[in-house]
């Protein structure tokens, strides 16, 4: 199976940089979302993998984030 490099929309890309430096496991699933799951073993996030919805959509997830744990 290839490793292919998981594209990240803009809007994401801090919190996936610091997801990733504290260990958080991101995702696609098979419906083109990204599942956030925290190292502690929380329940996950799921964010849209595109930016569609306009930026409520987008400030909505990144809350979400923030409420799991993850800052930036």
């Amino acid at each position: 199976m290839s490793k292919r490099k998981m594209k990240i929309p803009e809007a994401f890309r801090g919190a996936y940089k610091a997801a990733r430096a504290a260990r958080w496991e991101i995702t696609r699933t098979g419906t083109s979302h990204l599942k956030w799951t925290p190292p502690t073993g929380e329940l996950p996030v799921f964010t849209p993998a595109t930016p569609h919805g306009g930026r409520h959509s987008v400030e909505n997830s990144l809350s979400q984030l923030r409420r799991a744990g993850l800052t930036w």
